[in-house]
């Protein structure tokens, strides 16, 4: 008895549902013009591949790279003053009192 009861029951919902498709379907018609218009601003902005994604990746990609080598640049450049004027008498104090007087997380100054 129950399985017979279960099978209506489904033939019910399928039933169901078809009414409700049908009625959505007629819903979609009348009102298939308003959305359209609604509808047509977003699918104009929306992209059509991932392509412009891959791009701003690809930039940021370049962007790092720069970075790691212009910093790698200016500390070559300081090694390269450095090794170029290796002449010129450097006080070991006043070296020590200008990087004191930075700010610093840590006291350098021993006054």
């Amino acid at each position: 008895m129950s399985v017979l009861k279960a099978d209506n029951i489904i033939n019910i919902n399928k039933n169901q549902k078809a009414a409700v498709d049908v009625q959505l379907n007629n819903v979609l018609k009348n009102n298939l013009h308003e959305n359209r218009e609604r509808i047509k601003p977003i699918f104009i902005t929306l992209p059509v591949t991932t392509a412009t994604s891959e791009r701003s990746f690809s930039t940021l990609k370049r962007l790092k790279t720069y970075l790691r080598n212009t910093t790698a640049q200016s500390l070559l450049n300081g090694l390269t003053l450095m090794n170029i004027h290796r002449d010129i008498p450097l006080s070991i104090n006043e070296i020590i009192d200008e990087f004191s007087v930075k700010a610093r997380r840590m006291n350098f100054r021993l006054d």
